[in-house]
């Protein structure tokens, strides 16, 4: 997604918090293989959403998943740890 590419993946808790499914990824699940593959050829099929899907995707990436935005909330976490283990 960071390089423009349309992404399709099996859903995760993180990733419906992350991001809006059919617009900025594709999921598929193993549960359903066939309808997943029919979503990502659909997909290929059409250039056009499958370019609006890396755009958003990438734009989202960029504004919230990188890694200066993420390093504060990995810090907060290990201060918090680390305060349990002093307590």
């Amino acid at each position: 997604m960071n390089a423009g590419a349309a992404a399709a993946t099996d859903r995760s808790a993180y990733y419906d918090a992350a991001f809006r499914p059919g617009r900025d990824i594709a999921y598929y699940g193993w549960h359903d293989l066939e309808a997943g593959l029919a979503a990502v050829e659909a997909l290929s099929q059409d250039p056009e959403a499958a370019y609006a899907m890396a755009c958003a995707g990438q734009q989202r990436v960029l504004a919230e998943h990188r890694w200066d935005h993420r390093v504060g909330v990995i810090l907060d976490a290990a201060r918090q740890a680390r305060a349990k283990r002093a307590a």
